[in-house]
């Protein structure tokens, strides 16, 4: 199974994205490497010994292990780590995911990172946009009129929020809820559900159809749709505002605080932050919704021919990312492959460590658990650093009798 083993450089995937992964690809025109999630091979020759010798383009292909964040196990580590074991991490969810990722105490012990982040070395923040030609594409956009014409016909709200995570590190539900006594919202999916989607898009088939154009088809309909992020971090930008602009709606939008920098445009979405509360905000939308020059204002992308898309930051990070959004894992995996990479300490996320929700009449919004799960995050990095520092094997109960050692004398408190 392994006959080019020794003429290739390995690259275990410690915690797979998926299964079964074992095949070799060359990165690039200089580096081969075998991509596998067989442990076994963490005790091969060519990856005890050391870093692979230069390639012609004077490279260094190193060995490496690969670890998918939703999958890090952190009582399940290859420890001792040789010194020429290099790590590297993938993982594009937010915080809510896994709030021990958040901090450098932990992310400092990966040689490359591939995050939502601008910050890291393989940033994500654009994985949820195929390309350019999607932004200014006119396949599923219809004009202001065809929308009145569903609102009046099919008695659609004015407003899409489609959702079946309820909690969240945000405050994304009750913000909607106040909203929701202001203005009329379609809301589809199991949070605040006053509205049925089509079989085809729910029940089993939900998750298989969150890309798929009968879906883009469906929020096409709507003028506004709720694009309200689950984490605030900055970069943290997800297919609930790229679907939206793709589509041909108007996004009213929450989540990564340097969200301008991504907008295709000054005037793409409206903004939560912008208003005082989900009242004065309802006013905002319902006098757009009657305003067909004022709404086409936030549709530059799909309406001109001439420069749709003035962004110049975004337009270079979608020339320049280095990967495909179908090929991401694989491309991914070749970045590793191709590239010479050394242990140095790399900012982390930036997100906000005192949760912050937008502004409500309603004061009943409870952060506190959410708080104590950011703060058990903070601890367990520091608790995770402490057991890497010393490179030597620890069990589950070590590492939770350690953590409980950190709380109480006072070092995990904010």
């Amino acid at each position: 199974m392994y006959d080019n083993v020794n003429r290739e450089n390995i690259i275990i995937w410690w915690t797979p994205f998926i299964g079964n992964i074992e095949y070799a690809r060359t990165c690039g025109s200089h580096a081969r490497c075998l991509f596998t999630e067989n442990r076994h091979l963490l005790d091969h020759a060519n990856f005890k010994g050391h870093v692979s010798e230069m390639g012609p383009l004077g490279h260094t292909v190193p060995q490496a292990l690969l670890f998918y964040g939703s999958n890090f196990n952190k009582a399940d580590l290859p420890i001792p780590r040789s010194y020429n074991h290099l790590w590297a991490l993938f993982h594009e969810e937010s915080p809510k995911n896994s709030a021990l990722l958040m901090y450098d105490a932990a992310l400092s012990f990966f040689n490359v990172t591939a995050t939502f982040s601008q910050n890291s070395d393989f940033p994500l923040t654009l994985q949820h946009l195929d390309s350019y030609e999607m932004l200014v594409s006119r396949n599923y956009t219809h004009t202001v009129d065809e929308k009145n014409q569903f609102q009046q016909d099919e008695l659609l709200a004015p407003v899409l929020y489609m959702q079946s995570i309820c909690d969240t590190m945000s405050g994304r539900d009750p913000y909607i809820m106040e909203l929701m006594q202001y203005i009329n919202v379609d809301s589809y999916g199991r949070c605040l559900n006053n509205k049925e989607l089509p079989e085809s898009l729910s029940g089993k088939n939900y998750l298989s159809t969150m890309d798929s154009e009968e879906l883009y088809k469906f929020i096409s309909r709507y003028k506004f749709v709720i694009s309200y992020e689950n984490s605030v971090c900055n970069d943290y930008v997800t297919e609930k505002l790229w679907r939206t602009i793709v589509v041909g709606s108007v996004p009213v939008y929450f989540g990564a605080p340097n969200i301008k920098q991504w907008l295709p445009n000054n005037k793409t979405a409206i903004l939560i932050d912008d208003f005082k509360s989900p009242k004065e905000l309802a006013e905002f939308l319902l006098d757009l919704n009657e305003d067909e020059n004022e709404y086409n204002t936030y549709l530059r992308h799909k309406n001109v021919d001439e420069d749709p898309v003035t962004n110049k930051m975004l337009l270079n990070a979608l020339a320049t990312r280095g990967y495909r959004t179908e090929s991401l894992l694989q491309d991914f995996e070749c970045f590793v492959c191709a590239h010479s990479l050394r242990k140095t300490l790399r900012k982390g996320y930036e997100c906000e460590e005192k949760l912050v929700f937008p502004p409500t009449e309603d004061k009943r919004i409870t952060e506190m658990g959410w708080q104590l799960y950011v703060q058990q995050g903070k601890c367990e990095a520091e608790t995770l650093a402490f057991f890497l520092n010393e490179n030597r094997p620890f069990s589950e109960r070590d590492f939770n009798k350690a953590l409980l050692k950190r709380y109480e004398l006072g070092l995990c408190e904010q």
